[in-house]
């Protein structure tokens, strides 16, 4: 995406794996023209790139990392065939999906779907069913309960973002980790464009009690 009126259709979380493609080829072609890249992802999507790059000898000096703290990710199959179920109760193609709508509050989230037809469908993430399998584990992929990655040292990001569960509030924050000198670079970037303040980041993980940091299998 190099358009900034496009920038919108990044907002927002997607609980649903995404398709790299040939992405980390676009990556190269793009630094190799000395293109300035930013590459968004989970913490396997940039580590992946990360060594694609090395091993492909390509100058990154241009190329900064964002990762965030996951929560896995769920079975494709199982996003398909919700899609699925919607489209035939609500006999309509889909033309918008928010995975967090807010309307209530930040914390008490819903998924909500627009269809072609005009129709909405909204409904809390603890009683529609593909946020509750997710958030549940149920429907994460196996090779996530394993990640190594779920901590902050392994990580490849120059930022990492994440949830903020420090303060109460209908809208909520974001929390943001910043790795690396490039990281630094991007957040004094913004520095004057937004509200924040610093906290210590085991503080956080304590207040999360490592919910984020820590996938367990579900059987």
């Amino acid at each position: 995406m190099d358009n900034i009126d496009t920038l919108e259709e990044l907002l927002g979380s997607k609980y649903v794996q995404s398709d790299i493609g040939a992405t980390f080829n676009k990556v190269k072609d793009e630094l190799n023209k000395n293109k300035r890249v930013i590459f968004i992802g989970t913490p396997c999507q940039v580590s992946g790139l990360y060594y694609y790059l090395k091993k492909s000898r390509v100058d990154t000096v241009n190329l900064y990392l964002i990762d965030f703290v996951c929560h896995g990710v769920p079975s494709p199959k199982v996003w398909e065939d919700y899609l699925t179920e919607k489209r035939e109760e609500y006999s309509s193609e889909i033309i918008k999906v928010n995975f967090r709508n807010k309307k209530q509050c930040w914390r008490d989230y819903g998924m909500s779907i627009t269809f072609k037809n005009g129709k909405e469908y909204y409904k809390s993430h603890y009683l529609d069913l593909y946020m509750f399998y997710y958030l549940q584990d149920y429907s994460i992929r196996s090779s996530c309960t394993c990640c190594n990655l779920n901590g902050l040292d392994m990580r490849k990001s120059d930022i990492t973002l994440a949830d903020g569960w420090l303060e109460e509030g209908k809208y909520g924050e974001s929390f943001i980790t910043i790795n690396s000198e490039k990281g630094q670079q991007l957040f004094e970037g913004i520095r004057n464009c937004v509200i924040y303040r610093e906290e210590d980041v085991h503080k956080y993980i304590k207040k999360t009690d490592n919910r984020k940091y820590d996938v367990s299998r579900r059987n």
